[in-house]
């Protein structure tokens, strides 16, 4: 998306909105960043488009979400939930409120 201008970010959105939602069959209200790649051009044709939250692929505990279109987030493919408390513990350590 960042490579796009805005007109083609936000028909290339919308399409995929609309397909998720047929899909679905419910509004599609978040967004994720393709690959975390994203720049303001690409947040604000999020927001323009209704979107109400979108993630990225920081990582990172939200304690206090400052901006609801950069929400960071911890990854856990193929974890146990022992090794998402870990991480979710180590993260904590490492940003003390």
């Amino acid at each position: 998306l960042t490579l796009m201008t805005y007109e083609e970010i936000l028909r290339e959105i919308r399409e995929s909105r609309q397909t998720l939602e047929a899909l679905c069959g419910t509004e599609v209200r978040g967004f994720a960043y393709p690959s975390g790649y994203v720049n303001n051009t690409v947040i604000e044709a999020v927001k323009n488009l209704g979107f109400t939250y979108a993630v990225s692929c920081v990582r990172g505990l939200n304690r206090c979400v400052k901006d609801f279109f950069m929400i960071e987030r911890i990854g856990a493919p193929e974890s146990s939930v022992s090794d998402l408390k870990r991480c979710i513990a180590l993260l904590a350590r490492r940003n003390p409120i």
